[in-house]
């Protein structure tokens, strides 16, 4: 038991590496403008904390066991829904001019980095310890815009104990801290490995069924919300595409 234990945990570690790791040649054709802006950009050294580690033995087999932000269903059909969500605290990160492979590694990086420690912490006056930087949990789902091909963002969702004034402070100037209100969005859930074609389709489908619901209109762009990471077997993923939406007056 404690082999496979061993086994996965390294497996699961060699999938996220693979995806994070800048310095090893690069897949999928890239232009050689990106290579040089990849080499270019801020990479931070990253350590993954054990604590995250040791979620990837039962992320493997597509048991989640990150935190998710907390919301009410108010429409369901198929694989449709209407949510409304509660506020939330976003990590996000800009990135203009590269492809969208380049852009996915280099912010997922970047933001991995501010939440694994590459972060100022906020002092607690009831507390005699005090912490330089903090480690937050990881949570799902990782937020990303995948439309514009001259900027797209990517945000993670801080865990809900997080307030703007409680956070830890960015020690990479280009990632900020968001605090989104309530807010209501429509949303399509897909399986299997997701792509930057794959999620434009099921866009697609969800603008169609927008256009039956009467009762709300959109309220910005698309963006993807992806639950599960690359190592995890393809059929137990869960993406999803989210628009906002308002209730029509």
């Amino acid at each position: 038991m404690l082999k496979t234990t061993h086994f996965l945990q390294n497996k699961a570690c060699d999938y996220i590496q693979d995806f994070l790791d800048l310095g090893s040649p690069l897949k999928g054709g890239l232009m050689e403008t990106d290579k040089l802006k990849m080499q270019k950009a801020h990479q931070p050294d990253l350590q993954i904390p054990m604590s995250e580690r040791l979620k990837s033995i039962p992320e493997f087999f597509g048991i989640r066991v990150n935190e998710e932000p907390s919301y009410q269903v108010l429409k369901s059909e198929g694989d449709f829904e209407i949510r409304q969500y509660d506020p939330v605290l976003l990590a996000k990160l800009t990135l203009s001019n590269l492809s969208y492979g380049s852009y996915r590694k280099i912010a997922f990086k970047r933001l991995a980095s501010y939440i694994f420690g590459g972060n100022l912490a906020k002092s607690d006056p009831h507390s005699a310890e005090k912490k330089t930087s903090e480690i937050i949990p990881m949570t799902a789902p990782v937020l990303q815009t995948y439309a514009n091909d001259q900027e797209r963002t990517m945000a993670f969702i801080l865990p809900e104990k997080y307030s703007l004034s409680t956070a830890p402070k960015p020690l990479d100037s280009d990632i900020q801290l968001d605090p989104l209100p309530a807010h209501f969005v429509a949303v399509i859930q897909y399986g299997g490995s997701n792509s930057e074609e794959k999620m434009k389709e099921q866009e697609g489908r969800l603008q169609q069924w927008l256009k039956t619901q009467s009762d709300y209109l959109t309220d910005g762009p698309a963006y993807s919300a992806q639950y599960d990471a690359p190592f995890v077997i393809p059929f137990m993923k869960r993406n999803e595409i989210h628009v906002r939406v308002h209730r029509r007056h």
